[in-house]
């Protein structure tokens, strides 16, 4: 979360929240294995035309689904809620 917050591009596995965080060639890469992972490194270190798309895009998405403003609204959404219970 803090990578994507600093629009870095994260490369995981399929675990866990990976999944609800990382949308795969949008703000990084879900690999199923090492060869996998190595393969995109090596075309994040040679394509820098990608790499500098991945984290422009990694930024805005951060902004536009992940930034506080909007979980925190959420929260509270839910707070509301179980106090009605």
């Amino acid at each position: 979360l803090e990578s994507l917050a600093c629009g870095v591009p994260v490369l995981c596995k399929p675990l866990g929240g990976n999944i609800e965080l990382v949308n795969h060639k949008l703000n990084g890469f879900i690999v199923a294995d090492r060869s996998e992972f190595l393969i995109r490194m090596r075309e994040l270190a040679v394509d820098r035309d990608l790499l500098a798309s991945l984290k422009q895009k990694t930024k805005a998405d951060f902004d536009e689904r992940l930034h506080i403003r909007h979980t925190a609204c959420k929260y509270v959404q839910l707070f509301e809620h179980l106090i009605r219970i």
